[in-house]
């Protein structure tokens, strides 16, 4: 028996949720993005009266009803050129679309959803603790990542970090000898699933419905990953930091400049498309309201996704006016890594977004971090913080 008499008719809630005849309530749910014809990406949400709310474990994010027709419903997601719109149906079924237009005007994954449910397995396997993962095993490129779990009962929590960031909050189950591990953040829909045989996982990763990868993994409590510091590393100590970006107002700001002047600055990597960049930006906001009248600055350059100039701007806008940045926010260009390595020719090469330079108040690049291990990480977030506050202190004092 399959999960469709759980539903009240979805023509009926439609169009309840859709005219605000309805009180809000909070009501769970588990959605499913179809990746393909026979794999769905599962996520939870709560269905109120003007938002929908995705729970990726203890990360919540709110949507919000933009516009309704008499055949659908969307809501749209706040950091993220993206949004869920549900269409009506005279079938028992709650159905609809995530539209993801980072990816293009014509990208779209269809979903389905049902009332959530409870599992019970009593042949629960444990899969808490840190497991030394390799992905792209069928490739010649294959790369390490770290995956870090919590369990309680059936349900799997954690993420894997990689050398260039991780991939956030990962809520899941295991169900025998099934793991099923995803996040929903409207900028990336990604699901791992595996079989643990007593000793690995091996399973599949699938980035939305246009990528996937196979991995692989073990216990390995002592494994660890390439210094974040040790990336991307000045080359040459004879070339400065020169370089002259639009700002939000299509002016230009020419670095070194006297605005700096004896400051200790952090220049962001980013763009607005990017969560871990976003993670890493609101962190930079707490810095700056802590610091700032002390000395320090944050210059962010966003390298985005749209093609010309005013949709960069606007993109970058968004972010700000949805986050209550403060920075100094310029335009590096396309969302390429090889052109925010053509602004830094003093580094070896850029090799992810985020990256960030630190620089003394002499204008010296003193630490550069590569990628950025988020809240979704635990007590690897935790330690970058504190290892971020001790080095603004102490660059800040000299």
């Amino acid at each position: 028996m399959r999960i469709w008499r759980l539903f009240t008719p979805i023509i009926s809630i439609f169009s309840l949720f859709a005219y605000g005849q309805v009180e809000a309530k909070n009501v769970n749910w588990t959605g499913y993005l179809q990746l393909d014809e026979n794999v769905a990406l599962p996520f939870n949400f709560l269905l109120e009266q003007t938002q929908i709310v995705i729970l990726n474990g203890s990360e919540k994010i709110t949507l919000t009803r933009q516009s309704n027709t008499p055949d659908s419903v969307d809501y749209v997601f706040p950091n993220f050129d993206s949004f869920l719109r549900i269409v009506a149906s005279k079938t028992n079924e709650m159905k609809g679309y995530w539209y993801n237009k980072q990816r293009g005007e014509h990208y779209k994954i269809p979903f389905y959803a049902i009332p959530s449910l409870t599992l019970d397995d009593p042949d629960i396997h444990q899969i808490a603790g840190k497991w030394e993962t390799t992905f792209g095993i069928e490739t010649n490129k294959p790369y390490k990542s770290l995956g870090v779990f919590e369990q309680t009962g059936t349900k799997l929590t954690g993420t894997f970090l990689t050398e260039t960031g991780d991939y956030r909050y990962l809520t899941g189950y295991t169900e025998r000898d099934k793991v099923v591990l995803s996040t929903f953040d409207g900028a990336f829909a990604f699901l791992f699933t595996a079989i643990y045989d007593g000793t690995q996982l091996k399973g599949k990763f699938y980035s939305g419905n246009h990528w996937k990868t196979e991995w692989i993994a073990e216990r390995n409590d002592a494994f660890e990953l390439k210094d974040a510091a040790s990336i991307t590393y000045v080359n040459s100590d004879t070339i400065p930091i020169h370089f002259a970006l639009p700002d939000l107002n299509g002016d230009t700001l020419t670095f070194p400049n006297s605005l700096f002047d004896n400051k200790v600055v952090i220049i962001q990597l980013m763009g607005s498309w990017c969560p871990n960049c976003l993670d890493e930006a609101v962190f930079f906001e707490e810095l700056l309201g802590s610091y700032k009248k002390r000395g320090l600055e944050v210059i962010t350059i966003c390298y985005e996704l749209p093609k010309t100039l005013e949709q960069k701007i606007a993109a970058v806008n968004r972010m700000i006016n949805r986050n209550g940045f403060s920075f100094h926010f310029l335009i590096g260009g396309d969302a390429k890594k090889a052109v925010a390595s053509s602004h830094f020719p003093m580094l070896n090469e850029i090799v992810s977004f985020p990256t960030s330079l630190f620089l003394d108040k002499r204008g010296k690049i003193v630490h550069i971090h590569t990628g950025f291990s988020g809240p979704g990480t635990g007590i690897y977030y935790e330690q970058l913080r504190k290892n971020t506050v001790e080095l603004i202190e102490r660059l800040l004092q000299q």
